[in-house]
C-alpha cells in the first residue's frame, strides 16, 4: 500500500526509509493571543496573570532571548 502524511520535518530526522518533500520555506508563521470575554470583568488572579505574561514576553523581546522566529507585536 501507499501511505502519504503532512508531517513536521523533524518526523523525518533519523529515519532513513522516509522521503519528504518541503510543501512551504521554513518560517510558517501564526499568532498567539491572550483572550478573555469583553462583558466579564477579570478576577485579580487572570489579571495578574495577564499583566505577568505580557511582562516577560516584552522584557524577553527587549533583550532578544525570544525563541528563534519569534517577533513581538504588540506592547
Amino acid at each position: 500500500g501507499l501511505g502519504v502524511a503532512v508531517v513536521p520535518s523533524m518526523v523525518l530526522d533519523g529515519r532513513p526509509g522516509l522521503s519528504g518533500t518541503p510543501l512551504a520555506p521554513p518560517g510558517l508563521s501564526r499568532t498567539i493571543a491572550l483572550s478573555h470575554r469583553k462583558d466579564v470583568e477579570l478576577t485579580t488572579a487572570a489579571q495578574a496573570f495577564r499583566e505577568t505574561l505580557l511582562s516577560f514576553v516584552v522584557e524577553a523581546g527587549h533583550e532578544g532571548t525570544l525563541p528563534q522566529g519569534v517577533e513581538l507585536i504588540a506592547e
